[in-house]
């Protein structure tokens, strides 16, 4: 029988099982079945044969026998194995053999030279932290246990019984051991990453759902931080912050557990938030839709009581959360090119004051297609001025047809946003379509920090304009009058930080 070649090219095995006897035995009164650790390498070859193809696992299964021991076939096949799998456990920590392998694996390093991770530990049952290979300490164990909230023990998931969190852990483990494979072989998709998210280490009832959420965020092509279990205690912190540095948005999963306390005042689930929000991270937390309706007062931990009911927790159904992970995403792209394009934008007007030596300062000019005349006079009033008028898209663009709704709102936004005032001009159009800029204008205004001054030019037909605080109506119905300009251009030259402006008419 041939022995099967190796996915990733220089090596002879692409896996190198490492476990202890201990964690293979069977089960007296289950003849028929196999070990645990047997029956997860032979579904984990499953689903990499159907993932990469052809590939080599060694597995040394004279131990089982109490047969084992170090010979020049194991040795060998360390040193020329891409991936090693360590099922921790007490029994590995106690294995005469364990510890050799492990050393010996680890001569050529943790992580190859392209980042990709050479170590995979599994667990199947909880493990102290004295006991866990020092060198292992910041790997997310595949951890094939479960804790319940109301279950005083963990429990070992059952292939045999067919359970789901079972056979997600084993996909999660084979997707991520594809990933290395691909990289090795360079056939990894070379496609950056959509989007990079924190999904906060949580407590261990919620680790089932951790893995489903950080399947699904994978899947779309979005990165997940961190990438190893974080140090606890002192250094814990400045993990966070690490891992907090590149990441666009901070997802926290959460239940009626508070977890581990970090000190006196937190939890490391509140810190891992307390971080983030810190650091101006947009934050978006869960917990079970059948919390929703919860009583707070019933929360005893003060700490947990804050964190589960804050303002960003939605109490959802787990598929609609991770939808608007998603949308959330997408909303702070559009944000953030939109930033972009605004600062370009900024940039223009800057270089078109310098060019046209103006004094730096802008008018958004709002008028519709009927008033494009008084619209574009104004503009170059503005500039005998020594100020830039801006014009909305509706009366620059070339093809008006092919103008969307969202480009004339998002133009109207950003334009009045750039500028240092705005100016209505109501003329030609109903009342109803003057009232509507107002409306929108004051929708901006209101959110907007800096201050900025608004006019409103009345231009013919003759009509009645009521005066707004904050306001400034220039009469133009003989045309554009620079005496009735002036109260509105010395405002906008010359602001002031404290007193409004007040209505002039």
């Amino acid at each position: 029988m041939t022995r099967p070649i190796a996915y990733a090219p220089g090596f002879d095995h692409d896996i190198f099982i490492s476990y202890s006897s201990r964690d293979d035995l069977k089960e007296a009164a289950q003849a028929d079945r196999k070990g645990r650790v047997s029956t997860l390498v032979e579904l984990l070859d499953k689903r990499l044969t159907r993932m990469v193809g052809p590939h080599s696992i060694w597995m040394d299964r004279g131990r089982l026998d109490g047969q084992f021991q170090l010979t020049p076939d194991i040795e060998g096949a360390l040193a020329k194995t891409a991936i090693l799998i360590a099922f921790v456990s007490r029994g590995y920590h106690e294995s005469q053999w364990c510890p050799w392998e492990r050393e010996a694996f680890l001569r050529g390093g943790m992580t190859f030279k392209n980042g990709a991770t050479r170590v995979f530990v599994v667990e199947f049952s909880p493990i102290e932290e004295e006991i866990r290979p020092k060198e292992m300490t910041d790997h997310k164990a595949y951890r094939f246990w479960s804790q319940d909230l109301l279950e005083p023990a963990p429990r070992i998931l059952d292939p045999y019984l067919h359970e789901a969190d079972y056979y997600n852990k084993v996909d999660a483990l084979a997707n991520a051991i594809t990933k290395t494979l691909l990289s090795l072989k360079g056939a990894a998709p070379s496609k950056p990453p959509r989007a990079t998210v924190y999904l906060a280490e949580t407590t261990d009832d919620l680790e089932p759902t951790w893995w489903k959420v950080k399947r699904y965020l994978e899947g779309q092509n979005i990165a997940v931080a961190p990438t190893s279990y974080l140090p606890r205690n002192e250094a814990f912190e400045s993990a966070v912050k690490e891992n907090l540095r590149d990441v666009e948005l901070y997802v926290q999963l959460l239940s009626l557990v508070p977890g581990r306390k970090l000190n006196d005042h937190q939890t490391y689930a509140s810190h891992q938030h307390e971080c983030a929000a810190a650091a101006g991270i947009p934050i978006l937390q869960w917990r079970d839709e059948s919390l929703k309706d919860a009583a707070e007062n019933t929360i005893e931990d003060p700490i947990h009581r804050k964190l589960l009911y804050g303002p960003d927790v939605q109490a959802v159904r787990l598929v609609d959360f991770t939808q608007n992970i998603l949308v959330t995403l997408d909303r702070l792209r559009a944000e953030k090119e939109r930033q972009i394009q605004l600062k370009q934008k900024a940039d223009e007007i800057a270089r078109e004051a310098s060019e046209r030596h103006t004094n730096g300062k802008s008018v958004f000019i709002v008028a519709h297609q009927k008033d494009s005349a008084v619209a574009h006079d104004v503009e170059q009033f503005l500039a005998t001025q020594g100020f830039l008028g801006g014009l909305p898209i509706t009366l620059t663009a070339r093809d008006q047809e092919k103008i969307t709704p969202k480009e004339i709102r998002e133009d109207f936004k950003d334009n009045y946003e750039l500028a240092d005032a705005t100016l209505v001009v109501y003329g030609r159009t109903p009342s109803l379509w003057y009232k509507c800029q107002l409306t929108e204008i004051g929708k901006i205004r209101r959110l907007r920090i800096q201050r900025s001054e608004m006019g409103v030019l009345v231009a013919p037909p003759s009509k009645t304009v009521t005066p707004e605080e904050g306001t400034y109506f220039i009469p133009a119905e003989s045309g554009i009058d620079e005496k009735a300009f002036r109260p509105f251009l010395d405002a906008i030259a010359n602001p002031d930080p404290i007193e409004q402006p007040v209505a002039v008419h």
